[in-house]
């Protein structure tokens, strides 16, 4: 099974130009169809705000591919509203095109099953919602591909001996989030976003594949809770 990954692209409302953030981003949607992948991922941060003409405009893009989509929402996708990206999904209505849910579906023939974790914002930080922990208690022993913007292993320890900056970067329930995944006995591969680092670790049975943003803007903006 092969993914084409894609997170933080950061759409903006009509952000047509030779070098925006939706020019990139059209340019790695051919980049996955031309490799044959055989599905997209989009791990978050699709738009800036959580605007709908950007959400919108990001999962048409996908679904014209033709490839099946998988997507989760982020931090930067909730703010307008926290059930953006789900709303947008249903409004696009593309069949090929859906929410990565925590119970997940099995992909194809290749008996594996791809499932996915959504956020929400509490009090300035960001935790997995009480209806988007992972239920591993329907996996059997299936191989399962979680996809989820934030790390389900902290990379805090790592930053630090690095000297990077960390901050609030981890999911203010990652302890909760993460036990069942690695009380798991079966395979799983977790793919996640968000810290710009690229690495694979974890629990004998849990493997983190941390992918740095395949789009992002580089223009300087200003900062706010959300970066």
């Amino acid at each position: 099974m092969r993914l084409g990954i894609l997170a933080d692209s950061h759409l903006v409302p009509d952000d047509y130009t030779a070098d925006g953030d939706m020019a990139r981003y059209r340019s790695a949607l051919r980049r996955c169809v031309r490799e044959g992948v055989d599905g997209l991922a989009l791990l978050g941060d699709l738009s800036w705000s959580g605007d709908d003409a950007s959400l919108e405009a990001g999962l048409r893009l996908a679904a014209r591919t033709g490839l099946v989509v998988w997507a989760v929402s982020s931090n930067h996708d909730l703010g307008e509203q926290e059930d953006a990206l789900a709303r947008t999904v249903r409004r696009v209505g593309a069949k090929n095109v859906r929410l990565a849910t925590p119970a997940g579906g099995v992909f194809g023939g290749a008996g594996i099953r791809v499932a996915g974790l959504c956020v929400a914002s509490d009090n300035y930080g960001y935790t997995a919602r009480s209806d988007e922990k992972p239920e591993v208690s329907g996996w059997g022993e299936e191989i399962v591909v979680l996809l989820s913007h934030y790390p389900m292993i902290s990379f805090r320890e790592r930053a630090e001996r690095e000297g990077v900056y960390y901050g609030d970067n981890d999911l203010e329930n990652l302890e909760e989030v993460a036990r069942p995944l690695l009380g798991r006995t079966a395979p799983t591969v977790v793919i996640n976003e968000h810290m710009y680092m690229r690495g694979g670790t974890g629990a004998p049975d849990l493997l983190r594949r941390a992918h740095p943003a395949a789009v992002r803007r580089h223009a300087p903006r200003p900062r706010d809770r959300r970066e």
